[in-house]
């Protein structure tokens, strides 16, 4: 089986090769060591709708004169139905709701890379992605055979 990505995020996802990014211990995080070399990239998905999480958000109190709020997340929507073979690139909010209800199809950006400019530290790309832990031992969402 092919598979694909299909990009739910409002922009597009760059994967960047490996070699181009090094772990720095003082931001817990990947810097991008001059020129990162482009992997793939992958657009925004114009057909499909961003999955957002249902917020619900209650009053609380004020903590030095600003008022806060509690908020939980709930549901994920829109949701594409599954398509064997199609990975679904979304917020790791959206994902993390979606597994919970079975969706590992759902896959995050994963090792994000920022800029080594100290002035801007933006990100510029992921180095892969993350999937649900109900994957682990498993090839795909689409089957239950062992992956490889």
């Amino acid at each position: 089986m092919s598979e694909v990505f299909i990009n739910l995020t409002p922009h597009p996802v760059i994967v960047l090769e490996e070699s181009c990014a090094r772990y720095d211990e003082r931001i817990r995080g990947y810097v991008s060591d001059g020129d990162p070399v482009v992997k793939m990239i992958i657009p925004e998905s114009p057909k499909e709708s961003i999955p957002r999480c249902r917020e619900v958000t209650s009053p609380w109190r004020e903590i030095c004169g600003i008022n806060t709020q509690v908020k939980s997340y709930g549901d994920v929507d829109p949701l594409p139905e599954m398509r064997p073979g199609t990975w679904f690139i979304v917020s790791s909010q959206a994902a993390q709701a979606g597994w919970k209800i079975g969706r590992y199809d759902l896959i995050i950006p994963d090792r994000l890379v920022r800029s080594a400019d100290p002035a801007s530290k933006s990100i510029v790309g992921c180095l892969g992605f993350s999937v649900a832990p109900e994957l682990l031992g498993r090839a795909s969402p689409w089957d239950g055979s062992a992956a490889e």
